[in-house]
């Protein structure tokens, strides 16, 4: 029984087969055609390959909860891509396949990256949106250093507790929050957060300005520099405005 691969070069079929081809050679009074067993095909070297796959069985990734400390990310994002690659998974279906591979606060985080997007809970339409790689991207730059993250997070939520000295001070607080990555507020909120940490006086004068067919960020915080500049830092207060009274008064 001849086995799945092709015989060697060189050398010659043995048997009932090699005597076959030769009795079929030589009855045919027309063109020679010779009968040969089917042969697996076997790409020759430098011949185009399909895309490739491990020939082994691979373990699945463990899944990444963002708070275990026995976790690590870089061996997640290493593994994940290789994983999706090796199940044949659908271009279109990459990216919920790797986010399958979350769990806990890292699914609640996707959730919201989700919800954020505009796209409510519909997961599998958002993932369509964007690359396996792109996606790999967004799980590294949340969950890398998670605690800065966080803490990001808890300051801008409690921005308007705070008392700044300067219109100057609050746009400096606010630009160091939002370019931390994992950090993935709306435009509107950041706008609405600013004007509410304001000085009184130039709050009144922006509250109507704080949406996004007006102003970026960047125009409002610099329209709210410039009114500081114009107005002063600040309008004195009731106590202020006692203190400065004369003792005669």
């Amino acid at each position: 029984m001849s086995g799945p691969f092709p015989a060697q070069a060189g050398t010659q079929p043995s048997g009932t087969s090699a005597a076959a081809a030769q009795t079929v050679a030589s009855s045919s009074s027309g063109p020679a055609v010779v009968a040969t067993p089917q042969q697996q095909f076997v790409p020759q070297q430098g011949q185009p390959q399909s895309q490739w796959f491990p020939k082994t069985p691979m373990k699945p990734p463990l899944a990444f909860s963002g708070v275990r400390k026995d976790e690590e990310l870089n061996t997640w994002l290493r593994t994940v891509p290789v994983w999706v690659k090796a199940k044949r998974t659908l271009l279109e279906d990459e990216v919920v396949t790797g986010a399958s591979y979350l769990e806990g606060k890292a699914t609640e985080w996707l959730d919201g990256v989700v919800v954020k997007a505009g796209y409510g809970r519909r997961m599998v339409d958002w993932a369509k949106s964007l690359t396996l790689d792109r996606f790999m991207e967004m799980v590294e730059a949340r969950w890398h250093n998670p605690q800065e993250a966080q803490r990001a997070t808890d300051a801008i939520n409690r921005l308007d507790q705070r008392k700044f000295k300067s219109v100057r001070e609050l746009t400096t607080t606010v630009e160091s929050l939002i370019v931390v990555p994992g950090i993935n507020y709306s435009d509107q909120f950041v706008l609405t957060t600013f004007v509410r940490c304001l000085p009184e006086n130039i709050k009144n004068l922006l509250a109507s300005e704080a949406r996004l067919e007006y102003h970026s960020f960047e125009t409002l915080s610099r329209k709210a520099l410039d009114l500081e500049s114009n107005l002063g830092n600040a309008q004195p207060s009731q106590n202020d405005t006692k203190k400065k009274k004369s003792p005669q008064e």
